[in-house]
Parts: structure tokens; C-alpha cells; sequence
């Protein structure tokens, strides 16, 4: 058998079913903590919706702790029992979580605001974060045995992943701080292929947010 011959199901290191029955696990096992988080997705959620230069700060902070939370806790406590690569996937999400708050420290040090994209673009941000709050807590519902392996953001890297791009659709984040991001949406977008997970829509969402920022950037040097 040649690598040309392997196909991503043979590269696959669990089942479906065990996925699915992994995340039910982890939302039980973390237990009150899917209540503290449907509440902070809510918080962050109205925060981009009045957003202005003094909230910028605290909605950065909270997205720091939910990348350092799936981290910490999902990949590094979970995940990793089955899924070896969720040791090297929880560090870059830890490595993401230090970033941010480096930048926000030295951003606001200097400037004490972030500048914010214009209308239109905060709206495409904020339906990309209204998806990662109130429709994939439900994917259980598709995916996983029932509503309790819904994904939850601040505690799942799919919707925070998706909340990332779309706080980067309404403020003008580096493009350096979204290149992990990137790196785990196209491992989401592979992995939820493979398996056949819903969780491919809002990674496919997470591409869609690559492609606006790129174009804007190129239609800026024109």
C-alpha cells in the first residue's frame, strides 16, 4: 500500500461514535462550567453588539481565556485520551490565549483602543458570533448522542474558533494573531469531514471570515 492509496478515514485515530460520545463526556465531566459558559458566550455576545473602544479590552480578555480554557482543559484533559495530537493542539491553543493578551496589553499601552471595521463587516462578525453561541450548543442534537455533546463557546474550539474570526471581523486585529486559528480551522475542517460532523459549517464560516479579511487587505493596496 503506497501514501498515495491512504485516505483521511485510514489517518483517523477514533471512531465517530467515540467522538461524538467524548465531547458528551467532557460537557458532564466540567459540570457546572456548560452553564458558566452558555452565560459568558451571552456576555461576549452583548459586548460585540455595543461594542465600543473602552468594552474592546474586556472582550479580548474573555477570548484569551477561552482559548487558554480549550487549551488547558479539552485538549490537554480530554481530548488527548483519545487523540495524541490534542497534546500538541492544546499548547497552540495555550500559545493563542498568551498572544492575545500580549497584544492587547501592548495594544492598549500605546493606543488604549482598538479600531473597529466598518458596518457592514461588524454584522457578518457578529452573525459568525451569534452562530457560535446560540446554534452550536444544539449540534449534539446532530452530531453526538444528545444535546448534551452540544459545543459550547469558551469551553469548545469549534465555536471559539468561529467567536475569534468573528470579534476579527469587527476590530482590526493583526493578521499574525490569526495564523493559529487558521491552522486549527483547516485540521476542524479536515477531521469534521472525515467523520461527518456538522462542525464543519462553522469551520467552513471560519474560512469564509480568511477569505473577507484577505480580500480586504488586497482591495487596501489597490
Amino acid at each position: 500500500m503506497t501514501i498515495a492509496s491512504y485516505r483521511l478515514e485510514d489517518l483517523l485515530l477514533f471512531s465517530p461514535d467515540v467522538y461524538f460520545q467524548s465531547i458528551a463526556f467532557y460537557n458532564q465531566s466540567i459540570w457546572p462550567m456548560p452553564i458558566l459558559g452558555l452565560l459568558m458566550g451571552l456576555a461576549f455576545f452583548w459586548l460585540l453588539m455595543t461594542i465600543d473602544q473602552k468594552k474592546t479590552m474586556l472582550v479580548g480578555f474573555i477570548l484569551s481565556l477561552a482559548w487558554a480554557w480549550c487549551g488547558a482543559v479539552y485538549h490537554l484533559e480530554f481530548y488527548q485520551q483519545i487523540n495524541w495530537m490534542a497534546f500538541y493542539f492544546g499548547w497552540g491553543f495555550i500559545a493563542q490565549s498568551i498572544l492575545m493578551l500580549l497584544w492587547l496589553t501592548l495594544n492598549f499601552a500605546q493606543t488604549n483602543h482598538l479600531i473597529l471595521y466598518p458596518t457592514w463587516q461588524q454584522r457578518i462578525g457578529l452573525v459568525f458570533t451569534g452562530i457560535s453561541v446560540f446554534i452550536l450548543p444544539l449540534i449534539g442534537l446532530i452530531d453526538g448522542p444528545n444535546i448534551k455533546a452540544g459545543l459550547l463557546f469558551g469551553l469548545s474550539p469549534a465555536p471559539t474558533i468561529l467567536a475569534t474570526f468573528g470579534f476579527a471581523l469587527i476590530t482590526k486585529l493583526p493578521l499574525w494573531l490569526l495564523i493559529l486559528p487558521f491552522g486549527f480551522t483547516i485540521i476542524g475542517i479536515l477531521t469534521a469531514h472525515t467523520i461527518g460532523s456538522a462542525q464543519l459549517f462553522p469551520y467552513l464560516l471560519c474560512l469564509l471570515s480568511v477569505l473577507i479579511l484577505i480580500g480586504k487587505c488586497f482591495m487596501k493596496k489597490r
